[in-house]
């Protein structure tokens, strides 16, 4: 019928007869079909499903969402007040007598009103929140009823 080789002729009848994306999808089928079945171990002795006493279970890989929480820091600046004292004046003398007894006049001192001046201030402020972390855990699974089996 075809002066084709076999091959050809597949892909020719099949592109006939088909509606058009149709060969595509059926191939884009087939590939997911193979890359499923293919990653997927099934054992067949020990293990039995509790459900429906089926013993073909087979181990899937299946992710499981995880609340991790992580600590960040932040910076900010807050604004600090202090007083730098102005110069002391003297205001008087008095007397004060020493270990030896002996009389001295000394100063007596008063301080005298500072500036106010602005100091800023970093802060290292520590922020928790949650993540949610992607863990893959095996499940075994029952190829009959498709449940979780409890082994």
């Amino acid at each position: 019928m075809f002066d084709v080789s076999s091959e050809e002729a597949n892909w020719h009848t099949l592109r006939t007869f088909a509606a058009p994306g149709v060969s595509t999808m059926l191939h884009r089928m087939f590939l997911t079909l193979t890359l499923v079945v293919g990653g997927l171990s099934t054992t067949w002795a020990g293990d039995c499903c509790s459900q429906c006493g089926c013993h073909q279970v087979r181990k899937v890989c299946v992710p499981v969402c995880e609340m991790v929480k992580e600590v960040t820091f932040e910076y900010k600046c807050v604004c600090e007040d202090f007083c730098v004292p102005g110069p002391s004046k003297c205001v008087g003398y008095r007397c004060e007598t020493d270990c030896d007894g002996c009389a001295h006049r000394v100063k007596v001192m008063q301080p005298t009103c500072g500036c106010v001046h602005t100091r800023h201030v970093l802060v290292k402020v520590p922020v928790t929140k949650e993540k949610c972390v992607t863990k893959w855990v095996v499940k075994t699974i029952c190829c009959g009823c498709n449940n979780a089996c409890g082994s």
